[in-house]
């Protein structure tokens, strides 16, 4: 491979040394001008692996986004975010070729994990590497990897990384505990989860409600039944344009009436949304309508039997029928029946997602500097913002 080409410019060819699992070191060896690890480690379950770390060609990501597609189900939280329907169409939509960098770690030929990620300019006219889609609010984001692979892969992208110039920071946003764990770096909460556990029997959840709220959501649902308004849940694959079509309409005219600016609005939401609903089997809608007019809309992702709850909206001129809490409560019902195992709201702490759900995960941020004079100086930076913040907390307190 020739100087320069991969993730930036060539470093000289080094070694490192890092624990992995069962307190095993590995030797890794950059080989080339920058573009991969090959190193010997020994696990119980892998003798003698080669492993690499690579950038993926644009040829290979077809197949790269199917493998995570089929890997993200099989871990620990098989999150839709982490599948490859999401970020192809992140990535078609998106991340232009020249940005986009997507690291590849495998033994021998296999697969064992995946990290796409972004390339943003930052405000000192370096590089800034994000994962893949981080911008549109998706969660838990992550490495993609098998459970029993999570620790060599991530370690091995650590140094992987930190071996070659061309970017100053990796912000890792929207992940669980679990995965900042494994990356051994100080981690902020930015966000929170909430999410409902389901089983079959709705009455049985709506039992847990005190008798006065569970008397005012079936006198709700009952009003909005009897005004005619009908709830579709199984919207054929056909009718997913429409439905987005009214979700962008709707949430517009929503927005314009409550005066405020909307992050489900503008050109790379459309395009985005627009590509998932033409390519991507997990995208689910239901829908109000009173006869052929679309009142409300729920539209989310079904993976891994949980339902990923991404936006709603509702027509402000049925306000006084309440169709988005109706249509919360007919979906939530509709997923219980079909043996939906999560209802996953998603990052934000808005009251009405804590009616249904009982519980929530935090979500991290964590941010990898590599060494270099630039990212020093945004570290700087970045740690007197945080002790202006405290120092000014503190002085309104006293």
């Amino acid at each position: 491979m020739s100087k320069g080409q991969g993730t930036g410019e060539a470093n000289e060819p080094m070694s490192d040394k890092c624990d992995v699992l069962n307190q095993r070191t590995f030797v890794a060896t950059l080989i080339g001008g920058g573009k991969a690890y090959s190193n010997t480690k020994y696990l119980k379950d892998r003798s003698a692996s080669k492993i690499k770390a690579e950038i993926a060609e644009e040829s290979d990501l077809p197949s790269v986004w199917a493998w995570c597609t089929q890997t993200a189900l099989k871990m620990s939280y098989p999150s839709y975010f982490c599948s490859g329907d999401w970020l192809e169409a992140v990535e078609k939509t998106k991340g232009r070729s020249n940005n986009l960098l997507v690291i590849i770690v495998k033994d021998d030929d296999e697969i064992l994990g995946v990290l796409p990620l972004l390339k943003h300019r930052n405000y000192l006219f370096g590089t800034d590497l994000r994962m893949l889609g981080s911008e549109f609010y998706p969660d838990p984001l992550g490495v993609i990897a098998a459970d029993k692979d999570q620790d060599v892969v991530i370690n091995f992208i650590k140094l992987y990384l930190k071996s070659i110039k061309g970017w100053d920071r990796l912000f890792l946003d929207w992940m669980l505990e679990d995965e900042v764990n494994r990356w051994s770096l100080s981690a902020n909460i930015v966000s929170e989860a909430p999410y409902r556990i389901l089983d079959n029997d709705f009455d049985a959840l709506l039992s847990e409600f005190k008798k006065k709220k569970r008397y005012n959501l079936k006198s709700t649902v009952k009003k909005s039944d009897d005004s005619g308004i009908e709830f579709v849940s199984n919207v054929e694959e056909l009718m997913n344009k429409e439905c987005l079509d009214a979700l962008l309409s709707i949430h517009k005219k929503r927005s314009a009436q409550r005066g405020i600016n909307s992050s489900f609005s503008g050109s790379n939401v459309e395009n985005l949304h627009r590509y998932l609903c033409d390519n991507s089997n997990f995208v689910k809608y239901f829908l109000l309508k009173l006869e052929s007019r679309i009142v409300a809309v729920i539209y989310g992702f079904e993976y891994g039997e949980r339902f990923f709850y991404y936006q709603v909206s509702h027509d402000p001129e049925f306000d006084d029928l309440s169709p988005g809490s109706v249509l919360l409560y007919k979906v939530i019902e509709d997923c219980c029946a079909r043996g939906v195992k999560e209802f996953n709201f998603l990052q934000g702490g808005e009251s009405y997602k804590k009616v249904w759900a009982k519980d929530s995960r935090d979500l991290y941020q964590c941010i990898l500097y590599n060494d270099r004079f630039r990212a020093e100086i945004l570290k700087m930076v970045s740690s007197c913002k945080a002790a202006v913040k405290v120092l000014r907390k503190k002085m309104l307190s006293w």
